[in-house]
């Protein structure tokens, strides 16, 4: 081509640029001009250019992002020596600038290698192919989080969760990768390879490893855990009580799965404990490699002597289900607190600090928290949180998976129908060792048939179970279910509907384990049950 006011040939395309040249030189110089017109050496420059810009620009965004005294997070990195303070702080800027400058060279030699690909088979260079290359370059990025990822994304705002209906959660005894998600904001694609997990605080040894490391240099071991938010079932309690802050989770936000890794206590024993007083001692897990809604980090904690008991099995599990951690649930490195509340396995682990109080994360301090019912609103709830202890045991609980509330039963000749759904032990007592069912507002019960999870082997994981119980025709009819673990804990109790009933039962002195209100709307165990259920 030939630009306005310049001779032809002048500056022009390959024949100005080869003019006075032998054949040989103007074969080279084509070839060399072919090349750089080439797509994978569009991508190879982009993916470069991208590289450098992407490690300037983290380098910026993390020298600027340093936690100031009054944070948490800050309050801890001031009580270390000044030269532990700088060495932790260059090198933490030197981390974020390396996985900045990888995620920005990885996009532009995306989108450059796909939009130089469109370019050519459209043989046209419009917007289109920029606006095309953008999509697939976001739709590649996102696959590996799944469909919903890959088609609409997820932001800080709105991250992925997602729960199925839960008669197909009960389908499988290990739960199905992409069933159920939690997240507090953006998922990170993180190359195992470049992971480290530090392990720091009150120890003699401070330690940095990668996966390879942890898989080689600690023997495996393999559990089988269910896993559930702290607000499963907190649709039942917003219904059946009165409005709650948080998401409507129905009866589905648990998992039941096989992990492998291992344990916590192992490595814990290497980097040699020093506490002096282990009285409220934590093991605090964060995750530095993505922004969540509200902080700049997640982070939880569980008690030292919980951490360094060898059968309570917590693991930094790098497997799921026979496969590598699912980028969803953690890859390549995540905590399993068995039996906890399922915000203290944090994802993306890459940093676990011994220290002499819980994390000052804000999901530990002030939220996943069994409010008293006093605490009825924001406001009303701050002189609570800190009076509150973090959620960590989960209660025994059932839920009933079908019939679901408000199906229509169709009675068959026997006046028989089958019920099934799952149970979850309390805590550290598992397994579950029995299921009931009513159908009579809880005045008599009637076993169910546990099918799996009740082997004493396997005391974290949850019980599938089905009954056949009795019904009469007609509407609004009602079944509950409650369950018995291990320790002797049964769920029992209809729901607190009034501080008029709590106060009765304190002067009264009785005690029904009723289920109690709380603004989270979290731990919520009152019996199972299908309601408004047509019997026909």
């Amino acid at each position: 081509m030939s630009f306005p006011g310049m001779p032809s040939g002048a500056g022009g395309g390959v024949g100005g640029a080869t003019a006075g040249m032998s054949d040989q030189e103007a074969t080279m110089v084509k070839a060399m001009q072919g090349a750089m017109e080439s797509c994978p050496f569009k991508t190879v420059i982009s993916g470069g250019m991208g590289f450098a810009l992407g490690g300037a620009f983290g380098l910026f965004m993390a020298s600027m992002s340093y936690d100031t005294p009054l944070s948490a997070s800050g309050q801890q990195l001031t009580d270390l020596p000044l030269r532990e303070q700088l060495r932790r702080g260059f090198r933490d800027m030197g981390s974020r600038s390396f996985g900045s400058a990888k995620n920005f060279g990885l996009v532009g030699a995306i989108f450059a290698g796909t939009e130089c690909c469109i370019e050519g088979y459209r043989a046209k260079n419009d917007l289109t192919n920029s606006i095309t290359a953008g999509c697939i370059t976001g739709g590649v990025l996102g696959a590996k989080a799944g469909p919903q990822a890959a088609a609409i994304g997820y932001s800080v705002e709105e991250p992925l969760n997602r729960e199925p209906p839960v008669h197909d959660l009960v389908s499988s005894f290990f739960t199905i990768a992409g069933n159920y998600d939690r997240n507090h904001g953006p998922i990170p694609h993180i190359a195992a390879e470049d992971h480290i997990v530090k392990v720091n605080g009150l120890v003699h040894r401070p330690l940095e490893l990668s996966i390879e490391q942890l898989r080689s240099r600690y023997t495996q071991h393999e559990i089988i855990s269910a896993l559930q938010c702290a607000g499963n079932r907190r649709h039942t309690m917003r219904t059946l009580l009165k409005e709650v802050d948080g998401i409507d989770w129905g009866d589905g936000a648990v998992m039941n799965c096989k992990w492998r890794g291992p344990k916590l206590k192992d490595i814990l024993d290497t980097a040699g404990i020093n506490v002096r007083d282990r009285k409220g001692a934590h093991v605090a897990f964060a995750c530095y490699k993505t922004h969540v809604q509200n902080s700049e980090w997640y982070g939880g904690s569980i008690e030292l002597d919980r951490a360094l008991r060898d059968n309570a099995d917590v693991l930094i599990a790098l497997e799921m289900n026979g496969e590598p951690l699912s980028i969803n649930h953690g890859f390549p490195a995540r905590m399993i607190v068995p039996g906890v509340s399922g915000c203290r396995s944090v994802k993306w682990v890459d940093e676990i600090t011994v220290q002499s109080e819980e994390s000052r994360n804000l999901y530990q301090r002030y939220d996943y928290k069994r409010l008293p019912p006093e605490a009825m609103d924001t406001e009303s709830a701050k002189q609570y949180w800190n009076q509150t202890s973090a959620l960590q045991d989960m209660p025994i609980n059932s839920v009933i998976a079908e019939p679901q509330s408000g199906d229509t039963v169709r009675l068959p000749p026997s006046g028989r129908i089958e019920v099934e759904g799952y149970a979850l032990p309390q805590g550290d007592q598992g397994p579950v060792v029995k299921v009931e069912c009513s159908t009579d507002e809880g005045q008599t019960w009637e076993a169910a048939e546990i099918l799996s999870g009740n082997d004493l082997k396997a005391k974290w994981c949850w019980a599938l179970w089905k009954a056949t119980v009795r019904l009469h025709k007609g509407k609004k009819r009602r079944l509950l279910s409650r369950a018995t673990d291990n320790g002797g804990n049964v769920q029992t109790g209809e729901p607190v509907r009034s501080n008029f009933h709590l106060h009765l039962l304190e002067t009264t002195g009785t005690s029904d384990n009723s289920q109690v209100w709380n603004l989270r709307g979290v731990g919520y165990d009152g019996y199972g049950e299908s309601r408004d259920l047509i019997v026909v």
